[in-house]
């Protein structure tokens, strides 16, 4: 766009801000972390780290649902780096298993480590803040391209 104009979008939606404006700034934790093009910020390593993470979560044995109702029930899942996917019917647990990695679900048993840490009912803001942005993920960063 080339009207002498500037807008400021404030936005949460990455997938917009991405089609939508030519210069982005990123802010973690209230400090500015990255100024770039789209291509550029949704390829660099502090937006990657600061929003998709850097650990691994790994699951064992892990117990977790909804209130009485069980859901995971003995779990065990390594989770590597790259892309995600998870494929199941619905009820199948996909989303309860994020969820409880990402401590938005309590575990009732198990447990849940990042990179060798035990984070086993942590809070989502303590894992988002250490680890990732968890279950809110795709639609943060769509497209990022992590670590190998």
């Amino acid at each position: 766009m080339q009207s002498g104009a500037t807008f400021v979008v404030i936005e949460h939606k990455m997938e917009f801000v991405m089609s939508l404006c030519s210069r982005i700034l990123v802010l973690a934790e209230g400090r500015l972390i990255v100024e770039g093009t789209p291509d550029g910020v949704r390829r660099d390593p502090k937006v990657i780290a600061a929003y998709l993470g850097n650990s691994i979560p790994k699951l064992s044995n892990v117990v977790s649902g909804y209130g009485p109702m069980t859901i995971l029930n003995g779990t065990s899942a390594s989770i590597r780096r790259g892309a995600i996917t998870t494929v199941g019917p619905n009820g199948a647990g996909k989303s309860t298993m994020f969820k409880t990695a990402f401590g938005l679900l309590l575990v009732g048993a198990g447990s849940i480590e990042f990179d060798g840490r035990d984070t086993t009912n942590r809070t989502a803001a303590d894992a988002r803040r250490r680890h990732v942005l968890g279950a809110a993920g795709p639609q943060h960063l769509p497209g990022a391209v992590g670590a190998a």
